[in-house]
């Protein structure tokens, strides 16, 4: 199952020729904009999910990502999209799983001081290896060589490191220095991803995930939307082969 926030992270996959897309009116899920695909594996039919949120941030992440875990039970559940990173840490265009993930309004103010109470989730081994392993192709760089949206001269990298969620977009050098006294080796910045790992810990199943998405801006002043097309397009990409990828490793 993949959960997107915004079309234009949903747009790759969809468009990509190896599914076969159409919408779904799940009993008890009519109000989810969801579609299903099969993906031929090893001579098999693997069922796809592709949900697509109704709006961005963690409650609407979380809320949604529960019920369509609860009712479809995946095995695996991915999030691919766009982020802030962390200037001098990455840069722009380049991949940041989140590992671990927490909410960075979590805590309590005592007068103008805010105490920070972040709770983390991680991802497990498997599904870091499982991504290595796919790295270890030429993809980035396929992806990055082959694109005709506006990218960046540097071919992108992949980092697996702490990624922050909250319900703010953030465009404030101020707020991304405050954030990084969260995490010393603080290197990203998004709305959503807390909310699925938490929807996911809790759902009556376990499916395994991940969360990874494509640095677009480094959430400062200088803020603009140059990258959004191809860092929604590597991801997406990167997302789709990345399903065919842990399908064709299961047994």
């Amino acid at each position: 199952m993949i959960v997107v926030a915004l079309e234009e992270e949903a747009k790759p996959i969809i468009y990509d020729q190896r599914f076969n897309w159409s919408r779904k009116d799940i009993l008890g899920l009519e109000n989810v904009n969801i579609r299903s695909s099969f993906l031929s594996i090893n001579g098999k039919n693997k069922k796809v999910a592709l949900v697509i949120l109704p709006r961005m941030g963690l409650v609407s992440s979380a809320i949604t990502t529960s019920r369509v875990v609860n009712e479809i039970r995946p095995h695996y559940v991915l999030m691919p999209g766009i982020c802030a990173g962390i200037e001098g840490e990455v840069n722009l265009g380049d991949i940041i799983v989140a590992n671990p993930s927490w909410e960075w309004q979590t805590g309590k103010w005592k007068g103008d001081n805010f105490a920070i109470e972040p709770y983390q989730i991680a991802i497990n081994q498997k599904m870091v290896t499982r991504f290595e392993q796919m790295l270890e192709s030429s993809i980035l760089e396929d992806l990055w060589r082959n694109t005709e949206k506006n990218r960046p001269e540097t071919k992108p990298s992949c980092h697996f490191g702490p990624m922050v969620s909250g319900s703010s977009v953030i465009s404030n050098s101020d707020k991304i220095t405050e954030l990084r006294e969260q995490h010393r080796k603080l290197i990203g910045i998004e709305m959503e991803i807390f909310g699925v790992y938490a929807a996911c810990t809790q759902a009556k199943v376990s499916p395994d995930f991940i969360g990874f998405k494509s640095v677009c801006d480094y959430g400062n002043e200088y803020k603009a939307d140059n990258y959004h097309d191809y860092c929604s397009e590597i991801c997406g990409k990167l997302c789709a082969n990345f399903v065919e990828f842990i399908l064709q490793a299961d047994k």
